[in-house]
This record gives structure tokens, sequence and C-alpha cells, in this order.
């Protein structure tokens, strides 16, 4: 998905002409409703073109706005490239320039840049470093101006917004049909939000990469050219939302966007967990009559355990609902799952938040078989020998490890409530 389309992003960063870098200085009072990227001294002599009042690359990739670094130093080439541009209708913010870090044609590159500066900045601003904005040409030029204010004088409002302060990541790109957002929870609880996205016209979809569905969202205005849809994400979720239609081309077969679960049983009970790695050569069994973090455990075995486990047990099942789709979830889940009910293979695996499998092809009324394999990973093993005071040879530790102790481990297996559930329409 991420890779389809081009790269939507309002302000670019000039990473100025020290060492070579792929990045540089940022301003870090800009909005998060704006993305940016960084651009070098190269790409602005030789790659960068004005079309409608945006700085545009050949790939289609434009800007609205560059910021120049908090420099005194450029060199001839560049700053006369960045003075054209502007003529040509582009938005530049920055301070004046006095030198040029290159000794080539010295005293002179000095003497053109401070002749630049001058027609650029004015007199005695360029001597002053006054706050304004000049206009040069069909573009402007700002200096020293807050560069969310210089972003809504040139009408650039925000790609994104939010109604709340979320742990909120997002990249956009746009489509031949449309518009693209990878929207992304960097937080560990639940969250919900109005997002407001700059688009306007089209319905939005939410595309799951998790499981390749995708559906239309039926709660959503659109409101100054922007749209406003109610969004949810679980800890550490993400989504693509997509607009490429001005209507839906099937009528959503919900009313909500996140419809609510409903709580069909919990699977309580004893499991039959067996134990097993063939690279260590472990191999047990035990009883749970309840579920719990491994790293927690107070058997050693199972505390420093890496590999894989078998949670085998049986659920009751009567009057479920036929008519819509049932998912088994887990509370949590540490690292990876796969799910068996009544002898038959869940294709998708469950691997992150939320922790969910359907099983509605399988479900049957009356008894159920359930089976989960979960895999953690080998840190805690490796925790493990670790503080062994074992002689025998060591099969992980090929160089020695210090410091490790338990507040290293990392949650492990299937703890919290296990669910049967279906979503309300």
């Amino acid at each position: 998905m991420l890779q389809q389309g081009i790269p939507v992003a309002d302000v670019c960063f000039f990473i100025g002409e020290d060492t070579p870098k792929m990045s540089g200085w940022v301003d870090t009072t800009l909005s998060k409703g704006y993305d940016y990227d960084f651009i070098n001294a190269d790409v602005i002599e030789h790659m960068l073109s004005v079309k409608d009042g945006r700085l545009t690359l050949p790939s289609g990739t434009s800007y609205s706005l560059l910021v120049l670094p908090p420099s005194e130093s450029m060199r001839p080439a560049v700053l006369k490239r960045i003075k054209e541009l502007i003529e040509q209708g582009a938005n530049v913010l920055g301070s004046p320039v006095n030198r040029s870090p290159s000794l080539a044609d010295y005293p002179n590159c000095d003497n053109e840049i401070q002749t630049l500066a001058n027609q650029m900045w004015g007199i005695p601003e360029v001597e002053n470093n006054q706050a304004g904005t000049r206009e040069l040409g069909l573009g402007k030029l700002f200096c020293n101006v807050p560069v969310n204010q210089v972003m809504k004088e040139i009408g650039c409002s925000e790609a994104v917004s939010f109604s709340k302060n979320v742990p909120v990541k997002w990249k956009q790109r746009t489509l031949r049909d449309g518009q693209l957002f990878f929207i992304t929870n960097q937080g560990y609880s639940d969250i919900d939000f109005d997002a407001r996205f700059r688009v306007e016209g089209h319905v939005p979809e939410i595309w799951n990469a998790v499981d390749g569905n995708s559906r239309y969202l039926p709660e959503y205005t659109h409101s100054d050219g922007h749209t406003i849809v109610p969004l949810k994400l679980r800890p550490a979720e993400s989504c693509f939302i997509v607009f490429r239609n001005k209507k839906p081309k099937v009528k959503p077969a919900q009313k909500q966007n996140f419809p609510k679960e409903n709580l069909i049983a919990t699977v309580t009970g004893n499991w039959d967990v067996s134990f097993y790695n063939k690279w260590t050569g472990e191999e047990f069994s035990v009883k749970m009559d309840s579920l719990s973090d491994w790293s927690r455990s107070e058997d050693q075995r199972i505390k420093y355990f890496s590999g894989t486990a078998d949670f085998r047990t049986n659920f009751n099942l009567q009057g479920f609902p036929k008519d819509r789709k049932i998912f088994l979830t887990f509370e949590n889940l540490g690292v990876i799952a796969s799910v068996n009910i009544n002898g038959h293979d869940i294709e998708q695996s469950v691997w992150s938040f939320p922790y969910k499998a359907d099983i509605t092809a399988y479900l049957q009324e009356g008894n159920n078989k359930l089976a989960v394999k979960v895999t953690n990973l080998w840190k805690n093993k490796i925790v493990g020998q670790s503080q062994s005071k074992s002689t025998a040879p060591n099969f992980f530790l090929l160089s020695r490890i210090n410091n490790l102790t338990d507040t290293d481990l990392l949650p492990s297996g299937i703890w919290g409530e296990v669910k049967i559930v279906d979503l309300l329409q």
C-alpha cells in the first residue's frame, strides 16, 4: 500500500551544505498535521520547478513551502536558484545568509551571496534580520515568521488533524484514483477520536493490512474541504483510510464505523498445555486452571521457556447467532499464535492487536475443541541461561552476556480473558 502513488508532504526542509548528510534541522513547532521531507542542494539546483505555486519534483511530489536551515552560509548557485524559484511562484521561509561555505572563487563568492541576500531580504532587513514577508515576482519570502502562520497565510491547511491529543502518527499518499492515509496508534491503550482529512467529496474506506479486509465507513461528514471520520484504534493498531469513490459502490453492511463487540461466551476452565523446543530438547506438559504470563510463573521451566506451547481446552456453546461473523479474542498474547477449532486450522495467524481470529466457519453448537499454539521469543531462555550456574554447554550464549535479570523477561503465552464475540450492527 505504501509503495503506491506519490507521497504527500507540504513542507521540505533544506538540509544545508555542511558535511554530507541525509537529514538536517527541523522546525519542531511545525504542526503534526503537516508532513515534511528533507531536500538537498543538488535537488534544489537541478530538479525543483514551480507548478501551480508548489515546488514540484519530476516524480510529481510537491511542496507548499521550502524552509531554510538556521545557517549563515550557502553557495551562490543554490541561493540564486532559490531566488529564481520564488520569482516563479514558490514560498520560502528563512533568514538571510551572508557568506559561502566554499572557497571557490573567494572572495567573489561571498560578495555574490551578499548581493543576492540584499535583493531577496532587502536592506536594512537583511542586516537586522527582521520578521516580515517580501514578495519576489510571483512568490513570497518569509523571514522569522512562525512556520504554522506561514502555512496559514499561503492557504495550506493541515493534511490531517485529530479531535484529541492522541499518540497517532500518519503518512499520506496520492493514488491515481484517490488518497490514502496510513494511521497508526503509537500507544498501548484503546483510543477513539475524530480524524479530519484534507479530502472532500469522497467516501472513506478502512483497509486492514492484517487480515486483508476492507469496508466503507458509514459515519463521516464533509466540512470546509475536509472529511471528518470517527476512528477507533486498539493498542499499537494501524489501518489505512482510503478515499477513492464519491459514493459507495455497495451499501455498507453496518451503520457504525466500529460496531460494538457482543460477548457470546468466555472460555473458562482447565487448559492442557504442552511446551516443546526441539533445539533445546525441552518437552513437558502442565495443567492450568487459569491463564497467566509465563514470565511471571513460579515454575522455572515455564518462566524461562522459549519455544512453542500447545494450549488445549473445550468450551460449550449454545444458541449463538448464525448470521454474523464470530471471533475468538485474546486479551493478551505473546508473541504469535495459530488457532485450530474442531480440527480446522484458522488460516490467519494471530500476532498483533487486536488479538482475534475469525472462527465463524468452524464453530458448532454444543461442545467445541480449541487448540492454540503460541510461540515466544528467545530472550527469556537467554536470560535464564545467563543466570544459570550449570557447567553444561550453553546452547545460546555464544558470547558472554552480563547484567540480564528477571526484569528483562518478555511477556509470553496467553494471559487475560479469552472470549467468543460477534459484532453488533
